[in-house]
């Protein structure tokens, strides 16, 4: 399996995953044969990227850092808890933070790993989406901290929520692509403190979790809203969800830009390490989190083409790839490098996809016929 952006040019390829709504909804299912109308038909729907079969890859499984029905659920759970908000009706937090603690208990089974978040989503679930996303990323990291069950579900909640301020704010101020006026500026700039005063007053939530939505546009510089506070002032979980936020935000695909790969968006993190963010939280947050997904088509500094097919914990940017060109982009009979033992290999380009006429000739070749490219 790889994980490729839709465009007419997957005409022919075969969905290795099914393509779902954040809610669950299923719009197409594993297996079926991608056509022009079904294209055209998904990008209507705001699809941006899918995971279509591949022989090469047949042993390789797209990472996700949670089971798609605990997502589905914690979805589900945020739409609820935001729907109500908005509504005014009485807030029940109790299935949001059993939903949190599902999360929190399938993360600490897996404290040894470094973690993607390649969910395929629709442009209208962005929000539930990027705030299941900020739970996630920093559930993870506050494992890492070595923090207790329950403290983590406290900073789960505060992560899932940081952005139910935005119920107060204009639609088209939110999916705006251009620049903001003055007014609608101060509107975005409200949201942290709509957010806090919504946890706090109306959904229940501790005077922790809420601060996730008060300080994530904090900057340990003060250059940041709503108070302009910096360094300490800020609270742990707005320095942490700041990153998270951040990080999710750069790495997802818009209707009005494309997605930052992860090593680019690790990299904008650490570089401002200590200037924007905590640098110990962006240490320890980029040690977590894989700057080469599995299912990644990179150049490697040998001018060939391969696919990573798995991590190294240990060696986060030098995972195991699988070789399917030469120097010259022909295929070749696929072959894996550990790029943890040689050290004369390196990354040097992540590609979207294989270059078109790479992908030409692989899809020429059937999965019987990689048998006989083997011998």
């Amino acid at each position: 399996m790889r994980v490729v952006p839709l465009s007419p040019a997957l005409v022919g390829e075969v969905l290795a995953r099914p393509v779902t709504m954040a809610n669950g909804q299923i719009l197409v299912g594993a297996g079926i044969s991608l056509t022009p109308s079904l294209i055209e038909g998904l990008q209507r729907r705001g699809v941006v990227r899918l995971v279509v079969k591949d022989w090469l890859l047949d042993d390789v499984e797209i990472d996700e850092a949670i089971q798609e029905e605990t997502r589905t659920r914690a979805v589900r759970s945020i739409d609820a808890v935001i729907d109500a908000v908005g509504a005014g009706r009485t807030v029940n937090l109790n299935q949001l933070a059993q939903a949190v603690t599902a999360i929190v208990d399938e993360l600490r089974e897996s404290e040894n790993v470094v973690f993607s978040l390649s969910a395929l989503r629709c442009h209208d679930d962005y929000t539930f989406v990027h705030s299941v996303n900020v739970c996630v990323l920093a559930t993870i990291v506050g494992i890492a901290l070595g923090y207790s069950r329950d403290r983590l579900t406290e900073i789960g909640l505060g992560a899932i929520l940081h952005d139910l301020g935005k119920v107060r704010t204009s639609g088209s101020i939110l999916t705006r692509a251009g620049p903001l006026t003055e007014a609608e500026w101060r509107e975005v700039q409200a949201h942290p403190w709509d957010g806090y005063y919504l946890m706090v007053r109306r959904v229940g939530a501790t005077y922790l979790a809420a601060h996730a939505s008060l300080d994530h546009h904090e900057r340990l510089d003060g250059s940041g809203y709503p108070r302009g506070i910096g360094g300490g002032d800020i609270s742990l979980i707005g320095r942490l969800v700041a990153i998270c936020d951040v990080y999710d935000a750069l790495t997802s695909d818009r209707v009005y830009r494309k997605r930052q790969f992860p090593h680019l968006a690790l990299a904008h993190l650490l570089a401002k390490k200590g200037i924007l963010y905590d640098p110990h939280l962006a240490e320890l947050f980029s040690s977590r989190m894989a700057p080469y997904p599995n299912g990644s088509v990179v150049m490697l500094n040998t001018k060939e083409i391969a696919v990573v097919v798995e991590q190294r914990p240990q060696h986060a940017h030098r995972p195991r790839v699988r070789i399917v060109s030469d120097q010259e982009g022909h295929r070749v009979s696929p072959h894996d490098v550990e790029l943890s033992s040689q050290p004369e290999i390196t990354i040097a380009e992540v590609l979207e996809d294989y270059p078109p006429a790479l992908g030409q000739e692989l899809r020429s070749t059937t999965a019987s016929g990689s048998a006989a490219m083997a011998n």
